[in-house]
């Protein structure tokens, strides 16, 4: 479903993300928060964020494409769990020791993506059936609803892949979080690929944050599609 990524820049990073979900269920309203140690966005379905900062690291999270009923785990999303992670952790190491303790202590089956950052590196946590798989990047990093490490555990849906693909050829380029705001709108002439999605998943928000040295710049998108919608900005600083 969602797309997301990491894009190290001169003066910091951008990291972004296009919340996707099935539209054969109701779309819950998403929110923004800013305050002085703390940005976030979540929904009110949700005990958490889907994507966060602080001053030490960002952090967000998708579906994996790995399914299975499990004995003994939970159906569950982490959202929860980034939120404990954003307000304890103080580095995306501290964060993945953090997050990867956190999910199999609670034992959730579904499988996750997830992408902890800041401006030296990237850390991307791949987690399925008890199993975690992680890599640090200190070079650009997109991800969708694919497995790169758990290679095994992967699906072979050919919209996740697609949108994987074009999402890095689009972005190969992209040094500022506004030029951003224009990928994040893609729709590719097939098919399937389309970063901005109305398929049997639609974008319903999209969040691209970059850190300026010790600024910070958002373009955001809280409830709706980039297709359709004019993203907004906001500048801050957080301590």
């Amino acid at each position: 479903m969602c797309t997301s990524g990491w894009i190290k820049t001169k003066q910091g990073y951008v990291i972004f993300k296009n919340r996707d979900l099935p539209k054969n269920k109701p779309f819950p309203k998403n929110f923004l928060k800013i305050t002085k140690k703390e940005i976030y966005f979540y929904d009110k379905q949700k005990t958490g964020y889907w994507f966060a900062a602080n001053k030490y690291f960002s952090i967000n999270t998708l579906t994996g494409p790995y399914k299975e009923k499990r004995k003994g785990f939970k159906s569950s999303g982490t959202f929860h769990i980034s939120k404990k992670v954003i307000k304890q952790a103080k580095s995306p190491k501290e964060a993945t020791k953090l997050f990867n303790k956190l999910i199999l202590e609670e034992k959730i089956e579904n499988s996750r993506t997830v992408l902890i950052a800041n401006e030296k590196e990237a850390i991307i946590i791949e987690i399925a059936l008890n199993k975690i798989k992680q890599k640090t990047y200190n070079k650009n990093i997109f991800k969708t609803n694919t497995f790169q490490l758990l290679k095994k555990l992967d699906s072979k849906n050919k919209e996740q892949h697609e949108r994987l693909k074009n999402t890095k050829k689009l972005c190969k380029k992209i040094k500022s979080s506004f030029k951003l705001t224009k990928i994040l709108k893609y729709h590719s002439n097939a098919s399937v690929g389309n970063i901005c999605r109305h398929d049997s998943s639609e974008t319903i928000s999209s969040a691209i944050l970059e850190k300026k040295k010790t600024k910070y710049i958002l373009y955001y998108i809280t409830n709706g599609s980039p297709c359709k919608n004019k993203y907004k900005k906001k500048e801050f600083k957080l301590i």
